[in-house]
């Protein structure tokens, strides 16, 4: 039985990004999505979105960050230039550093797309990982290196790999559908992602997701079953961070008011199907009883 849409039966919300936030935050007038609790159910879809792919890959305190400690005393706080940039930036600023070119020196193995830090001094060193692991070609679990050493994973100086679009809690539009994810760890929790969308354009290419077909991948329920007078949305990156300095977006959400399900009206359209099904069956045989 399909879910009967109520009075009125749609209400789009049209979002944009102001001053290159990475959260939409918005309160909407008393009355203006509202449904009765009794009988109506909100639904919530993503009707269109889309941004510029102009923002950077490489962000200051956001991936950019990284350590070495000197004979386990000294402490040289390190920033991968921020901008777009590729693996011979990354080799040229260590090398190049006034400080780390005496003791470090590395290598880019371009077959491999890998760095090679090799030590050029005789104290202990130590490589730190705050937030540059992608850049430096190590996974997420390594942080403290001792140096000599190789990158354990191919250098990605394409940081973000994909948007999601998350419903912040705290307000009043929240979904009850038990989306999961990893993003925090290994262990799968509950979420509230609405979108979630590949960066798969070039660079200064629009990144677009439509809903042409009117397709129900991003529709859930909503939690929030009266009023909804307040929501947020945060624009987050494949490991839940927030994308800082996030370029004008444009997200169209469409709010929907469906009948609920009448479980008794539901049975007995059940028994009815039923009984004719049954009649179907039994004038199947009489009919071809006569026949014979």
């Amino acid at each position: 039985m399909s879910l009967k849409l109520s009075y009125p039966e749609r209400t789009n919300l049209y979002l944009t990004n102001l001053n290159n936030k990475s959260k939409i935050e918005v309160l909407i007038p008393d009355g203006v999505l509202k449904c009765n609790e009794s009988n109506e159910d909100f639904y919530i879809n993503v009707i269109q979105f889309n941004t510029f792919h102009n923002f950077y890959h490489v962000i200051q305190d956001y991936n950019n960050n990284f350590n070495i400690i000197i004979d386990n005393d000294t402490i040289i706080n390190c920033s991968i230039p921020e901008g777009n940039i590729n693996a011979y930036t990354i080799r040229e600023y260590i090398n190049n550093h006034n400080i780390l070119k005496n003791h470090i020196y590395i290598v880019y193995d371009k077959l491999k797309n890998i760095f090679e830090f090799q030590k050029i001094s005789d104290n202990s060193l130590q490589l730190e990982i705050i937030n540059a692991h992608t850049l430096l070609g190590f996974s997420k679990t390594e942080s403290i290196i001792n140096l000599p050493c190789t990158s354990s994973k191919p250098v990605n100086v394409m940081a973000i790999t994909n948007v999601f679009l998350h419903l912040e809690p705290g307000y009043d539009l929240n979904i009850n559908d038990g989306n999961l994810d990893n993003h925090k760890g290994e262990i799968v929790q509950s979420n509230s992602i609405i979108l979630s969308l590949p960066v798969n354009q070039m660079y200064n290419n629009m990144v677009v997701y439509n809903n042409e077909d009117g397709g129900n991948s991003f529709m859930f329920k909503c939690n929030r079953q009266e009023t909804i007078s307040s929501l947020c949305v945060s624009i987050r990156d494949q490991y839940y961070q927030l994308i800082p300095n996030f370029p004008d977006c444009h997200l169209i959400l469409q709010f929907s008011k469906k009948l609920k399900d009448d479980k008794y009206g539901t049975i007995l359209n059940k028994i009815l199907d039923y009984i004719t099904k049954i009649s179907l069956i039994i004038s199947y045989y009489f009919l071809g009883s006569g026949n014979l």
